[in-house]
């Protein structure tokens, strides 16, 4: 799948964010898109977090991605996906935040192709690459229904 690259901004750690989520992070960003993207120290405080989901709209973190590398050889960054704003704490696999990580993960590291892994409850790995201003998405994907519409 071929996505548009989101632009980013680093910007400042929003109020009480290590309440909120559980650590404090290394860098923020803002997305065109609206998601926040916070950077953490390590895959651990990944794991980790514990997110006030009830209070993160309220504090502007309703739409939040948090990321690190990974102490893992065949990963190179994991993400967690929290979409309070829309009624989903903690998003599985979110193909659509690949388009905020990897310009993040390019500037933060010169690289252009990763392999993101999503670590909610379910899990999913991503093949992800910088191509100009597109984010490439391979991955394996399992059909969960199939319809057909007649008109």
């Amino acid at each position: 799948m071929i996505f548009p690259v989101y632009k980013i901004e680093k910007t400042e750690t929003p109020k009480n964010f290590k309440e909120l989520i559980g650590f404090t992070p290394l860098e923020v960003y803002k997305c065109s898109s609206n998601w926040t993207i916070a950077i953490a120290n390590n895959e651990k405080e990944i794991k980790d977090a514990k997110p006030a989901f009830n209070k993160m709209i309220e504090n502007g973190l309703g739409h939040l991605m948090i990321s690190a590398l990974s102490e893992r050889d065949s990963i190179d960054f994991v993400v967690r996906c929290f979409v309070t704003i829309y009624g989903i704490d903690e998003d599985p696999v979110t193909g659509s935040a690949q388009c905020g990580l990897v310009p993040v993960w390019n500037l933060r590291t010169g690289k252009s192709e990763f392999i993101a892994e999503q670590i909610s409850e379910r899990t999913g790995r991503l093949h992800v690459r910088l191509v100009d201003d597109t984010v490439e998405i391979i991955g394996n994907a399992v059909t969960i229904f199939e319809a057909q519409i007649n008109l």
